[in-house]
């Protein structure tokens, strides 16, 4: 439900998940929704504190995420709380005033100490058991590759973010600027994710990207010969977390786990609290640090010197940064790679909220902008006309008051 809210703000809750009983639910306001969330997350935590371990069930042998662990569980609760109220950061008046008093009650944590995973029991045997991510956009069980993992491609934009000057083909010099008239230019620096994310195309003379908006293939080294096949995703970064499938074969590919939020995000959601509320949350640079260390570590990739070079970097290390916006951007740009392949619609959301990071839009874009949210489904129109909102698709590129609360 917070996902929803955050992609399109009013919408089915007190009526909905009530089947053929109710097919045409009123909408609710999206504040409520998210104040309602926040008090079952409460729930929740009050559960586990008071239950009786006399008559408390266990349930580590069907628990298919955390194994039954009522601390992590709390863990997870808190931060999935810390992450609806940094989105709210902008509001003002009564929300602001709710979302600090919120804040303080879980300021003190603990939030994730690790990944949260799920993992029913994925295994080779058939398509339909295999794990959804790699099965769906890598390789079947039967080892056949599919469409997707050649369909996906880089973007240049990716491209130019994780490789240094020297290793692509800018179309002229100090043309690295991510935005004309921004300010702030791409790092100058290879970053070890890159070629763990996307690897070159079968017969392709190395890794190339597309432009968004162009016809071709054409970011690459300033040594390869374009238009060629662009990249493809990358099986060890994407598909072999943490080197869970040393032998990279389909069995063990199949078997990995699913990430329904990773100890990187947790880690960049306390470093942005910490940021914005210095009085109730601390230690930005360590968790800065952590959330990048342990991307590297899940991605398999080498982190080497990076941390400390990407901390000489305004705009893409917290060290370097001083203003607030330097800061929200290292910050949401570290998020956007970390999240990239896993968990990419956070990154839209912060994108919305914050505009970092900074993004070029596709060269044949008609909108001057992304948008601020999604439009409400076709099959809403249909079934729901009575109830579902009324809106055009300029109001997704406008803030009006069918745009999410928390940027109103």
């Amino acid at each position: 439900m917070q996902a929803i809210v955050d992609l399109y703000g009013d919408a089915p809750y007190t009526e909905a998940w009530k089947g053929s009983d109710n097919v045409t639910p009123a909408y609710d306001d999206d504040y409520a929704i998210y104040q309602d969330l926040i008090t079952n997350l409460e729930d929740a935590r009050a559960i586990i504190a008071n239950a009786d371990p006399a008559i408390a069930e266990d349930i580590s042998g069907v628990d298919v995420m955390l194994a039954g662990d009522m601390d992590r569980w709390v863990e997870f609760a808190n931060t999935i709380e810390l992450r609806m109220l940094v989105r709210m950061s902008n509001v003002t008046g009564a929300p602001a005033t709710y979302r600090d008093t919120k804040l303080a009650d879980i300021a003190a944590g603990p939030f994730l100490s690790d990944n949260v995973a799920i993992n029913p029991g994925y295994n080779s045997s058939t398509d339909a058991s295999a794990n959804p991510s790699f099965n769906t956009f890598a390789i079947d069980v039967t080892g056949t590759a599919r469409q997707n993992r050649t369909f996906i491609t880089m973007t240049g934009h990716a491209y130019k973010s994780l490789q240094s000057y020297a290793t692509t083909n800018y179309p002229a010099a100090g043309s690295q600027e991510i935005i004309a008239g921004s300010g702030v230019f791409y790092p100058n620096v290879t970053d070890p994710r890159s070629a763990r994310l996307f690897t070159a195309g079968v017969g392709a003379p190395g890794r190339i990207a597309v432009n968004q908006g162009s016809s071709n293939a054409d970011v690459s080294t300033p040594t390869v010969t374009l238009p060629a096949l662009p990249c493809r995703i990358g099986l060890i970064g994407n598909f072999n977390p943490y080197a869970m499938a040393p032998n990279q074969t389909i069995g063990e590919y199949s078997a990995i786990d699913s990430y329904v939020m990773t100890y990187s995000e947790a880690c960049f959601l306390q470093a942005e609290a910490a940021v914005r509320w210095p009085s109730l949350f601390s230690n930005e640079q360590f968790y800065f640090d952590e959330g990048i260390a342990d991307n590297f570590a899940l991605r398999v990739a080498s982190v080497g010197t990076y941390i400390n070079t990407i901390n000489t970097k305004p705009n893409f290390g917290l060290a370097a940064s001083t203003t607030l916006n330097q800061k929200l951007h290292a910050i949401m740009y570290q998020k956007w790679v970390a999240l990239m392949g896993l968990n990419g619609i956070q990154s839209y959301i912060d994108y919305t909220r914050t505009g970092y990071p900074l993004t070029p839009l596709s060269s044949n874009a008609i909108e001057t902008r992304k948008p601020y949210r999604l439009i409400y489904p076709v099959s809403e129109y249909i079934a729901n006309s009575a109830n579902v909102p009324a809106m055009t698709a300029n109001d997704a590129f406008t803030l009006n008051s069918l745009s999410p609360f928390w940027i109103q």
